[in-house]
């Protein structure tokens, strides 16, 4: 019985397959051409350029370029109402800003500051897609540790295990 039925499905599939090949190979029906149009075609000439991306440059590499940019970086952030001083360590395209607040700066307006530091930072460089805003101690003083090395020309893979902390302590701000 098991021969029989396999023997049957063997026969259908080859029967499927010689079918499906013989209709596959059928040539296309030609096409009848079309009569040409009696009036010309209307030629709307083109007003518009396409717009051109604009040219990222990639984000610096060597430790003076990002202890350049993380100055530039923590220039910006200082800015904000209520920052008294700004620390800025980069990697790849995220940004570490420690703060160190004005004594007058309590409860809420923390809050409103970091997210205002974020958005500052994130407009001076387009380029960085996750900024990291902490005005925590502990926290302000690794990315300062991190920020000096930099600055003395140690590569920021040096400091692997302490910006993985980093990134762990911190909540992004900015995306």
């Amino acid at each position: 019985m098991r021969r029989l039925l396999a023997i049957l499905l063997s026969l259908t599939l080859c029967a499927t397959l010689t079918v499906g090949c013989k209709a596959a190979k059928k040539p296309a029906p030609t096409p009848t051409p079309t009569p040409a149009p009696k009036t010309a075609p209307k030629v709307v000439p083109k007003t518009t350029t396409p717009a051109k991306k604009p040219v990222t440059q990639p984000m610096p590499t060597t430790s003076a370029e990002l202890h350049k940019l993380a100055t530039k970086l923590a220039g910006e952030a200082a800015k904000v109402p209520g920052v008294k001083k700004a620390t800025v360590v980069l990697s790849g395209t995220m940004a570490y800003v420690g703060l160190d607040l004005k004594a007058n700066v309590e409860g809420s307006k923390t809050n409103t500051i970091k997210k205002d530091v974020a958005d500052k930072v994130k407009k001076a460089d387009k380029r960085l897609t996750n900024v990291y805003v902490s005005s925590d101690a502990d926290t302000v003083t690794r990315i300062k540790k991190v920020a000096e090395g930099i600055g003395k020309g140690r590569p920021i893979s040096a400091f692997s295990r302490e910006m993985a902390e980093l990134g762990r302590r911190i909540v992004p701000k900015t995306k």
